[in-house]
């Protein structure tokens, strides 16, 4: 991720799903490039220029604003407290909500 940041890239979706551990525990990243297709394809349908997976989504991604490198950290954050804890941070009710307000 920080060498992608460095690139200029952020991935927008970083999950549990889009992270694969090699045999010699060497973790990698995932679908780079499908967010964007994401994103233009909710501003479509929503007319929001968020994309993502909601229970990982940082509360300026949620917001529409412009991809910062920030948000994948975020998104990294929320998927290590989701491996220690058992389930993501923000997982039931009013998911937007509750990313906004940050409990």
């Amino acid at each position: 991720m920080d060498y992608a940041h460095k690139e200029g890239v952020v991935h927008r979706d970083v999950k549990p799903s889009n992270v694969i551990i090699r045999k010699d525990g060497h973790p990698f990243i995932l679908d780079f490039g499908i967010a964007r297709e994401i994103q233009e394809t909710m501003t479509r349908v929503t007319g929001r220029m968020s994309s993502g997976t909601l229970m990982y989504m940082s509360p300026e991604q949620l917001n529409g604003e412009s991809p910062r490198p920030a948000q994948d950290v975020y998104s990294f954050a929320a998927m290590v407290y989701e491996c220690l804890a058992g389930d993501p941070p923000f997982r039931r009710g009013a998911i937007e909500d509750q990313i906004s307000r940050g409990r």
